[in-house]
């Protein structure tokens, strides 16, 4: 049976954005409505919630959360339209968080990840940019090209060794128009061929399921 932990206060309307554990800790964040303000918080191990982090600006969300080699990033992604920049947050400690890079123009971080030794961000809007990492610090932009940019969303669908999911080779699956494509750990970007008589239909936003 499920019972109620926590209830969020304050906000229009609001809806869970990501999740997360961290050195013992679970940590959300929400995507509230226009207007307000996107929150991280930690849940205490007496069940105490308390704002770790906020975004810099309204019209934001907490698109990701992510451990990557014992650190942990937060990806406030913003709704509010192409030009307003995407923002990754981090902490050692789950207190004391820091800006780890500005990503970007377009309307939303899409995807956030890891695979391999590399933590890989999509932002999509308008168009599509690539950037990953292996430290954290220095992020570096790789090309995406896609038919329709809207549906960039996609999943991290395999990884290698130290990665999230442990199978052999790392990639992104996505979506673009009506192609089904994947971006591997180098950042090319491949078409793969459906199946006769499969189509994707590039109105509906994709959602995948991992095997």
């Amino acid at each position: 049976a499920w019972t109620t932990d926590y209830t969020t206060s304050g906000f229009t309307s609001v809806s869970a954005g990501a999740i997360a554990y961290y050195k013992g800790l679970f940590y959300f964040g929400v995507q509230p409505a226009v207007g307000d303000t996107a929150i991280v918080y930690e849940r205490s191990t007496a069940a105490v919630y308390t704002a770790r982090d906020t975004a810099t600006g309204t019209a934001s969300d907490v698109t990701g959360l992510i451990v990557f080699k014992d650190v942990l990033y937060a990806c406030f992604g913003h709704y509010s339209g192409a030009g307003t920049a995407n923002v990754i947050r981090k902490t050692t400690d789950g207190t004391t968080w820091s800006t780890a890079a500005t990503l970007g123009t377009e309307d939303n971080i899409a995807e956030f990840n890891k695979a391999g030794n590399k933590l890989f961000v999509l932002v999509s809007g308008t168009t599509v940019a690539g950037y990953s990492t292996t430290d954290g610090s220095t992020w570096v932009a790789f090309a995406v090209t896609v038919t329709a940019a809207e549906s960039a969303f996609g999943v991290f669908a395999a990884s290698g060794t130290g990665s999230s999911f442990g199978a052999t080779n790392s990639f992104v699956v996505l979506q673009g128009g009506t192609a089904l494509q994947i971006l591997n750990q180098a950042g090319t970007l491949v078409t793969l061929t459906m199946p006769t008589g499969v189509t994707l239909d590039a109105s509906r936003p994709p959602r995948f399921a991992v095997f």
